[in-house]
């Protein structure tokens, strides 16, 4: 009975993560393109909710765990927060999102 709550708790974690989205914030100045790397991401509903809140890796790189919808996002890069919108689809794919 252990085994199969055990194995029924990995399985829940594994299709969480696989029903995720991932992001990478780049900052464009120029004609060069950053890395938003170690900076706080903030995601609001419609209604100005905050929705999710959490920080890049050292890649820009970031999960994000929500229903499927558009969504606003702000990133703080370079002292300020910077806004751009986002769309949750759950596609395994890395979807690359550019800051001005």
């Amino acid at each position: 009975m252990k085994r199969i709550s055990l194995t029924a708790l990995f399985l829940l974690i594994f299709v969480g993560i696989a029903y995720a989205d991932i992001f990478q914030f780049k900052f464009i100045s120029g004609n060069n393109r950053y890395n938003v790397k170690f900076s706080s991401v903030q995601v609001f509903d419609a209604q100005g909710n905050i929705r999710f809140k959490g920080s890049t890796d050292k890649y820009g790189r970031i999960t994000i765990r929500l229903p499927n919808a558009n969504y606003n996002c702000k990133v703080f890069y370079e002292n300020q927060w910077r806004q751009t919108s986002l769309r949750i689809d759950r596609s395994p794919n890395l979807k690359i999102l550019y800051l001005r």
